[in-house]
């Protein structure tokens, strides 16, 4: 819609796009490494290293990309997926005793339940 440049003469308008692949791992490492540094994954013989962060990270914004250009608006009008999802994804894994789950099969649960649920069956 056009704007009245009266309106724009009082106001800044600004204009912020979501971050790139580079800056969501970026982003999303620092916040796995939150999750594998906190007991008892810091012990864990396999994700107890801070280094794993990357990978995990890389992978959930692989899914997450893969999702979002798969699935978009133009199929159906709900298929709106931003970086939100994937703060939820990692916000929902601090929710588990990681003592008795294990890290990836939780990751998977957690990806199916914010991805797939939002999905429309043809049935």
């Amino acid at each position: 819609y056009p704007l009245v440049t009266r309106f724009t003469a009082i106001t800044c308008v600004v204009s912020i796009s979501y971050p790139d692949t580079t800056q969501l791992q970026t982003i999303y490492s620092e916040y796995v490494a939150a999750l594998i540094s906190a007991p008892p994954l810091d012990q864990h013989p396999k994700w107890g290293q801070v280094s794993h962060a990357t990978e995990i990270a890389k992978t959930l914004v692989a899914v997450y990309e893969q999702v979002k250009k798969r699935y978009n608006v133009d199929e159906k009008s709900h298929y709106i997926f931003t970086p939100r999802e994937l703060t939820d994804w990692v916000k929902n894994l601090m929710n588990y005793d990681m003592e008795n789950n294990e890290l990836l099969h939780v990751m998977s649960y957690e990806g199916e339940r914010i991805f797939s649920d939002r999905l429309v069956s043809e049935d």
